[in-house]
């Protein structure tokens, strides 16, 4: 599979722009050719413009057609998964185990999505049948269904190559519910992004699908996305990345003549919460547990958890040099990109700089002579010092976590309610503990989309129950989830058929219900036909 550095406009190579960049090997700093070509205003126009020219159509496909081309595109990928781990592995350094299991997780998110469209009662069918004999007046026939909104923009993920890019959730949820889908490339690794567009268009010709229903841009600057998110017909945009870039990004949509939805999937610490019966007598299993969680793949998780909640007093003495032991036999690792690893450096220097903060290991010495390379670092203050300097609440994107030590349970549930919204947060206690924690328990239920009960918040399964989201700053819009089948909500809004004929209305309003599938029947979930009152 060959790379040419330019934007893929409905399948079709562009021209190439003026403004072009490199793919840089996050381990040494190397080059990575080809050179890669920004595109141009005039790209974003023609990948708006055939998105919106097949909408219409693709939308209105049968849901099995749409479920041929994820399943069609879950085997090629796994069929060029060498070639694929080979390039994300030179651009990012994340290893080729970790790269080989999120390229399943993608083909696996893809199934799900496949399955969900061929059961089909996820579009909500609800009915209410007419009565013509109600007083004072007539009742209509009422009959509703989620449909998709339109062409979106979808900004790919640094930290993930695969399973938050090209072809991850966010793209095979909008695919799924009929929104054609224009792809902004991540700069640090477009030559994954490229082989794996090349594949993903090779399942819609093999399915007979229009090549208009997805298009690939580069840039290593703002303004493809900004000119995208605020073209007049795309009706929506999924990202992935910082709380200060996708608050941009809500920005740039809601100022628009036409405001239109983001789902920024954003910035979080991911808090472990250590109580005191878990402690003492499972110290030591908890250190192995956050040591891990830390450093798996160098902390670029956005579910990594950078605190740690714990009673002070001689366990946590245990704990602390537990945990630094283990963190200061960890080699310095690249993260995916020198740019990720200043912010990392920058991020942990600014903890140490807050008062009341020291660190326990992870010195910046004899480092590497490549820009990407960083250590892990295990940072400690107390609940008063976190309680009042708001700059130690924040997520630390990479191998580092902050301890903070608390008092007694007044004031671990002084802390709880101090976080902002978190995607997930761990809880280590025994029975006895949560027992004597349910205040605790349900502050934490308002603040996180998932609690974690004796472990670590890092790995998130995908299954369809799963809940990847929050309250802000986790995410800007907490009723939806970015991972699981539930996620194809955020591509489809509700529209109602008032006195529509058979004729009129979708196969999933019928009254024969030729899908066969679960709706709600005046009420009732039922899968049968509808008979007249």
């Amino acid at each position: 599979m060959d790379l040419n550095g330019v934007s893929l406009i409905a399948g079709v190579p562009s021209s190439g722009g003026k403004r072009t960049f490199t793919s840089i090997a996050a381990a040494t700093g190397a080059i990575l050719p080809p050179l890669y070509y920004c595109a141009e205003p005039e790209d974003v126009d023609r990948a708006a413009a055939k998105a919106a020219e097949v909408f219409p159509v693709f939308s209105r496909l049968p849901a099995m057609r749409r479920a041929e081309l994820l399943r069609s595109v879950a085997v090629n990928l796994s069929r060029q998964a060498a070639a694929i781990v080979e390039r994300a592995n030179a651009e990012t350094a994340l290893s080729s185990a970790r790269l080989h299991g999120e390229l399943s997780r993608t083909c696996n998110q893809l199934l799900i999505f496949a399955h969900l469209l061929e059961e089909g009662s996820w579009v909500q069918a609800r009915i209410d049948t007419a009565d013509p004999m109600r007083k004072p007046t007539p009742k209509p026939d009422i009959r509703s269904l989620l449909r998709p909104i339109g062409p979106v923009v979808i900004l790919g993920a640094g930290n993930f190559p695969l399973a938050f890019s090209l072809a991850g959730g966010d793209t095979a949820s909008a695919l799924a519910a009929g929104c054609p889908v224009i792809f902004k490339a991540h700069p640090a690794h477009p030559g994954t992004s490229e082989l794996v567009a090349q594949i993903l268009y090779q399942s819609i010709t093999e399915v007979g699908l229009p090549p208009g229903i997805f298009s690939l841009l580069y840039d290593d600057s703002h303004s493809v996305a900004r000119a995208a998110i605020q073209h007049p017909a795309i009706r929506g945009v999924a990202f992935t990345g910082s709380c200060e870039a996708g608050l941009a990004v809500a920005q740039l949509a809601a100022d628009r003549l036409e405001p239109i939805p983001v789902f920024a999937q954003m910035a979080a610490p991911n808090p472990v919460f250590i109580l005191p019966g878990a402690l003492q007598h499972r110290s030591m299993q908890i250190v192995e547990a956050i040591a891990q969680s830390i450093t798996l793949s160098v902390g670029q998780y956005c579910t990594k958890p950078s605190i740690v909640f714990l009673p002070e007093g001689p366990d946590a003495e245990t704990l602390a040099s537990g945990l630094a032991r283990i963190i200061a036999a960890v080699p310095a690792a690249p993260m995916t990109s020198p740019t990720v690893a200043e912010q990392y450096r920058r991020h942990v220097s600014r903890r140490l700089s807050a008062l009341g903060v020291g660190r326990l290991t992870g010195e910046w010495k004899d480092l590497p002579d490549a820009p990407s390379w960083v250590f892990p670092a295990v940072l400690r203050t107390d609940a008063e010092h976190f309680l009042h300097q708001y700059q130690l609440h924040d997520e630390i994107f990479g191998p580092a976590t902050l301890l903070v030590t608390y008092r007694d349970d007044p004031q671990v549930v002084q802390l709880a309610e101090s976080i902002g919204g978190q995607l997930a947060v761990g809880i280590f206690g025994t029975p006895e503990d949560f027992s004597r924690h349910i205040d605790l328990m349900g502050i934490l239920e308002q603040r996180a989309g998932r609690l974690v009960f004796n472990g670590t918040p890092t790995r998130v399964e995908l299954c369809n129950a799963m809940a990847h989201g929050g309250p802000f700053p986790a995410t800007n819009v907490d009723r939806f989830s970015a991972v699981g089948s539930t996620a194809i909500y955020r591509f489809v809004r509700p529209v109602t058929f008032q006195d529509a004929s058979q004729a009129q209305l979708p196969d999933e309003l019928k009254d024969e219900n030729p899908l066969g599938i679960l709706r709600v029947l005046n009420g009732a979930i039922t899968g049968a036909a509808v008979h007249s009152r």
